[in-house]
């Protein structure tokens, strides 16, 4: 590839394929990072179609115990946090907006505060791992920009990556924005990001 961008534990993907990690390196991390999350309390997600900037608004305003995880699209969102947190605001979005937004199947609130008890732990597991420079560029989950050598290569860019939002509708803009011609293959299991 020219250039690669990864959603969430896709970017462990684009890392080991720029040689940031050897393939037993992001094994052994996404196995412990799996492990690590299994390990924290239970949450929820909710897809949202809608803006990050009016998700912002109803936390904000509304008082929320819930995060935007993930900006999909500009007008794609998912929010992570507890449970009830994340049901009340599914019938805020439904009585007040008459939006339809769909609950995850997942167990945990995934890029939220409610990871971050494991962040000392899995900063561990990446201190006995070699983090190189890319020797592809891909996009950061973090920036939506070029991923840098210092990031590429710093345990607490991982850390970070696990707890903070994944800002992918920004990082397919740089795609499309500094790659001439570009076109987006989809490698993964089904076309997600592609619809």
């Amino acid at each position: 590839p020219k250039a690669m961008i990864g959603h969430s534990l896709g970017e462990y993907v684009a890392a080991c394929v720029a040689n940031v990690l050897s393939l037993e390196d992001a094994l052994k991390l996404v196995a412990n990072r799996s492990q690590l999350m299994q390990d924290m309390a239970t949450g929820s997600m909710l897809s949202v179609p809608m803006s990050a900037e009016r998700i912002r608004q109803d936390i904000e305003s509304l008082k929320l115990a819930v995060e935007i995880a993930a900006e999909n699209s500009p007008t794609l969102c998912v929010v992570s946090g507890p449970k009830n947190s994340i049901e009340e605001y599914q019938s805020i979005l439904t009585k007040q907006h008459a939006v339809e937004s769909q609950i995850l199947r997942t167990s945990h609130a995934f890029h939220s505060s409610m990871m971050e008890p494991m962040l000392k732990s899995f900063e561990k597991v990446l201190s006995s791992v070699t983090l190189k420079t890319p020797s592809t560029p891909y996009v950061s989950n973090l920036s939506g920009t070029w991923i840098t050598q210092q990031d590429a290569t710093d345990p607490q860019y991982w850390c970070r990556h696990l707890r903070q939002a994944v800002c992918f509708s920004q990082g397919i803009q740089t795609l499309l924005t500094d790659i001439d011609s570009a076109l987006l293959i989809e490698v993964g299991p089904g076309k997600t990001l592609g619809q």
